[in-house]
């Protein structure tokens, strides 16, 4: 199945706090990413024949973790649970807008929080974001 007219897919590789490698898919949408942003999440079929191409199965929530997109995900007070933190850093590559997005997805009520303040930092290379305690 093809996105939609003006979106793309990205699919990253993420470890989550506990250690399992999950596949995301970005969907991506130009037009109106505040209510065109999903994930989707994907990990290996445990029941899944070894003999066999690589089953994958979509996980619909992380539970009380966190993944980091890009980097490796650790336990630190403040991080929201079941969330996703990215950058769309995919925007300077393709000169779209020189600023990134930085921004947290919750799975769960599938909803995007932006941090317009970082945004405005010159940032070329993946960073760690810690929370105000």
């Amino acid at each position: 199945m093809f996105p939609p007219w003006g979106c793309h897919r990205i699919c990253s590789i993420v470890v989550t706090t506990s250690g399992d490698v999950l596949v995301v898919q970005n969907n991506l949408c130009e037009t109106n990413i505040e209510s065109r942003k999903s994930f989707s999440l994907f990990k290996k079929n445990p029941k899944a024949d070894p003999d066999e191409h690589c089953k994958l199965v979509e996980v619909h929530s992380l539970g009380d973790e966190e993944a980091m997109l890009l980097d490796l995900g650790i336990i630190v007070p403040g991080i929201e649970p079941n969330s996703i933190y990215f950058t769309r850093d995919e925007r300077v590559f393709h000169r779209q807008n020189l600023k990134l997005d930085i921004c947290v997805f919750n799975l769960e009520t599938k909803t995007l929080k932006r941090f317009p303040s970082l945004s405005n930092m010159k940032l070329k290379d993946a960073r760690w974001f810690l929370p105000c305690i």
